[in-house]
């Protein structure tokens, strides 16, 4: 009986917690996606919940709905993975590599201005400087307990910058004719059955190897796998993607609860001075890369930007700019980094040691624990 009652207070709980949690993240996430604002999903439920948890109401998932979360955003982002873009980046070689080396030079020198600048410890400012495969990087930093505030103010500020300014520098009124939507292919039931079994699969087996996050790894190996061999052609559908993202954002904007204005703002004067520097290194590097591979350096710069692939590609098509390189360079980047980053995060950071788990602040639609039988029979 006692089993029973705490069976249904729990599936209540949960109920409550998901219910609103989805509704911040509705509210926040999906007005922004709408406006086609550059990753404006997951900025947006960041937002909200970062409103919320200043004034001090947390948002929490359940843990089931969290796991489905990252599931998704691990298929979608092994979808990106195609024999085409492996083919087209053996195309530009010498420009891949100078990718390469751009980017651990800018992430070198960021992470050196957040650890010795910021204070900020290992993990935070690891991954505060990947540049790209943000959703990726927000889930390997809540596994390994980075500071997902910062993490979050340092990769979201980047991005918004990024987007606000580069039509100012490379353009006046670049962004005003927007291009043609791409062209998604979904996928048919036999492509989307075999996605589901096989990441269902792969989470069995990432959890028995004790990978990190390995709800979003096992489904994102899974997809990339299929794709990368062509059994698969499909990707998940771009509502479907950006709701999942705000409900991510929602996740870092929790993180921003007991902290104040001072703090944040300190963090994003900190988090400009990172963007300035990599901004930098990656346009001098992108310039170069661009003239040697005989595209210029516009689209030099447009591919080797740490910022929105579906803003640089307008870019890249609205200046004439060989936007195919711009795509590919970032197509690269993004599946390299999905590849290095879980393993650069088991070698540098081992797993965390089991803690205690801690008890989160209620939210506004908790209720308190049921009653045990004793305090009814008192």
């Amino acid at each position: 009986m006692t089993q029973a009652l705490g069976l249904g207070y729990r599936i209540r709980r949960d109920a409550r917690q998901a219910g609103f949690a989805l509704l911040v993240a509705l509210s926040g996430g999906i007005p922004l996606y709408l406006l086609h604002v550059p990753g404006g999903a997951i900025i947006g439920g960041m937002a909200a919940a970062a409103i919320l948890a200043f004034r001090g109401r947390v948002t929490l998932w359940p843990t089931n709905i969290y796991a489905a979360l990252a599931g998704t955003l691990g298929m979608a982002s092994g979808a990106s993975v195609s024999p085409d873009t492996l083919r087209q980046a053996a195309a530009w070689p010498l420009s891949i590599a100078l990718l390469v080396a751009g980017s651990a030079l800018m992430c070198g020198c960021g992470y050196a201005i957040l650890r010795t600048v910021g204070k900020v410890d290992q993990r935070t400012a690891f991954y505060s400087v990947a540049p790209g495969a943000l959703q990726t990087v927000v889930i390997l930093a809540e596994e390994q307990k980075a500071d997902l505030a910062t993490v979050g103010v340092v990769q979201t500020l980047r991005l918004v910058v990024l987007v606000m300014l580069a039509p100012t520098i490379l353009g006046a009124g670049a962004m005003a004719h927007p291009q043609s939507a791409p062209v998604h292919h979904y996928g048919d039931p036999a492509s989307w059955a075999m996605m589901i079994a096989a990441s269902i699969g792969s989470i069995a087996i990432a959890r028995r190897l004790r990978f990190p996050s390995a709800d979003f790894l096992g489904p994102m190996i899974a997809s990339a796998t299929l794709h990368a061999m062509g059994l698969v052609d499909a990707s998940v559908p771009p509502l479907v993607l950006a709701l999942a993202g705000a409900c991510m954002g929602v996740t870092i904007g929790a993180k921003f609860a007991g902290m104040q204005l001072g703090q944040l703002g300190r963090l994003v004067a900190l988090s400009l001075v990172v963007l300035v520097v990599m901004g930098a290194i990656a346009a001098l590097v992108g310039a170069f890369a661009g003239s040697i591979s005989g595209v210029g350096p516009v689209a030099g710069v447009l591919a080797f930007a740490p910022g929105s692939i579906d803003v640089m590609i307008a870019l890249a098509l609205t200046f004439h700019a060989e936007p195919a390189y711009v795509a590919v360079h970032h197509l690269a980047r993004f599946m390299l980094l999905l590849a290095l980053l879980p393993i650069l995060s088991r070698l540098l950071f081992p797993a965390p040691k089991d803690e205690p788990r801690k008890v989160a602040p209620r939210g506004p639609l908790e209720a308190p624990a049921p009653p045990s039988l004793k305090d009814r029979a008192d």
